[in-house]
């Protein structure tokens, strides 16, 4: 290994880049699309997101996702299709740096395991509340969700 660069895409000094993975999980129930949201209790009212972490150094992009969901949520899912990245600029202790958060379309399997302690809670919520939650977040999320919806039905009406 090099000596200075970290083990996963983690910002630093030396490495002011920051690279995440995770997916937009989904699964149909009733006909109806539901997605996979974790969820934060903070002072200020809940906060809602999908599941990502960062991307270790070595590992896919699509292992990373099913990592971090399985790790996040407690689910095992198919990873279906990628579905892109966005990319946001961050000042964190005095350190400069993007953070590159990359997105699969992933089937929801089934739950193996219970929820990590970094949520406080997940839950699954349709279409049209999940974009409303994930809104207000400023982690661009959102657009994600709308993307899915609009694959799986493409694969669905196929």
């Amino acid at each position: 290994m090099l000596k200075n660069y970290p083990k996963q895409y983690m910002a630093s000094k030396n490495s002011p880049y920051h690279i995440t993975s995770g997916a937009v999980v989904y699964r149909i129930s009733n006909k109806n699309i539901e997605f996979l949201l974790l969820v934060r209790k903070e002072q200020c009212g809940n906060t809602y997101h999908l599941p990502k972490g960062t991307v270790f150094l070595g590992e896919s992009l699509e292992d990373a996702a099913k990592r971090e969901v399985l790790e996040e949520t407690g689910a095992l899912v198919d990873l279906q299709t990628y579905i892109g990245a966005v990319t946001k600029q961050f000042n964190y202790k005095d350190c400069n740096y993007d953070k590159t958060s990359h997105y699969f379309v992933a089937k929801f399997v089934k739950f193996v395991a219970k929820h990590d302690s970094e949520h406080d809670d997940i839950i699954w919520a349709n279409a049209n509340k999940a974009i409303e939650l994930l809104n207000k977040s400023p982690k661009s999320e959102a657009l994600f969700v709308e993307r899915t919806v609009n694959f799986v039905a493409g694969v669905t009406n196929s």
